[in-house]
């Protein structure tokens, strides 16, 4: 996992990963990219969880990078058979894992398998997992597998015969579209990329409210956020659209974009009446 400065909120994840009921021939290392935490969160690791290894950033990782990172010290540090990403904002119900585990075995350990999230507040709102045609799967069956294209990368079990096939994290990302990316060129190698049957935790949605199509912020700022690697960053967009959806289509969202920059109140008023 890649942790920045939630020290709360990314030990609580830690100890639900500590309390896992896993097989007993099962062993669990953790690889925590520190991305320059300033609030002490290193530290606490290294008290309350001394087994964890902790990689150090540079502060300009963010999640796609910090995921490399901890995922090349895991590689040469062990021949692991599974990998496990986990966003740090995850709460794992205890027999997540082991559950993981079992499903994997069902598909002879050659798919990718991600774990789908659930709202705090409502354990029927779920919020994290598969997407298939930009959509997400909304409703996980507790038996059977769906398939997908697009992951995210909250829960996700990548057993050793997925990794060989495909690697790691496309370092071309530097923070999101990677596990995006990630899921896409797995289905491009012929592999299966499935949604794990149930729920595997509770991880709340995020804020994603796009600030540079936001009327209330003047069009120098719109451009700045669309182009910013801390903005929508519009030149990862377009290589990842590209690349797995073709040129045509990368450069008419990239000018669809730009229209909404400039015209972020037409925009809305399109979204609100047009649909």
């Amino acid at each position: 996992m890649t942790v920045y400065n939630r020290k709360k909120v990314t030990l609580n994840c830690l100890k639900r990963l500590y309390k896992q009921i896993v097989p007993t021939d099962c062993q669990i290392d953790v690889y925590v990219t520190d991305d320059g935490c300033t609030d002490g969160t290193p530290e606490a690791i290294k008290r309350l969880f001394p087994q964890v290894f902790i990689i150090n950033g540079n502060g300009k990782l963010f999640w796609n990078h910090g995921m490399i990172k901890a995922w090349e010290a895991a590689v040469e540090k062990y021949d692991y058979d599974f990998y496990l990403w986990l966003n740090d904002d995850t709460e794992l119900y205890e027999d997540s894992i082991n559950r993981l585990i079992d499903n994997s075995i069902k598909c002879k350990h050659e798919a990718l398998l991600v774990g789908t999230t659930c709202s705090s507040k409502d354990g029927t709102k779920y919020t994290y997992g598969g997407r298939y045609c930009n959509k997400p799967i909304i409703s996980p069956s507790d038996t059977d597998f769906i398939s997908c294209d697009e992951i995210n990368g909250n829960v996700v079990l990548i057993p050793k015969y997925v990794y060989n096939k495909i690697g790691m994290n496309d370092p071309a990302f530097f923070h999101s579209r990677g596990d995006f990316d990630y899921s896409l060129r797995a289905k491009e190698y012929g592999l299966n990329v499935f949604v794990s049957p149930g729920l595997y935790g509770i991880c709340d949605r995020h804020d994603f409210s796009y600030k540079w199509f936001d009327p209330k912020y003047s069009i120098k700022q719109r451009f700045k956020l669309y182009f910013s690697k801390y903005g929508f960053y519009a030149r990862h967009e377009f290589l990842f659209v590209w690349r797995h959806f073709g040129l045509l289509r990368a450069i008419t969202q990239y000018i669809k974009g730009i229209v909404h920059v400039l015209f972020p109140s037409l925009w809305n008023y399109i979204k609100a009446y047009v649909g």
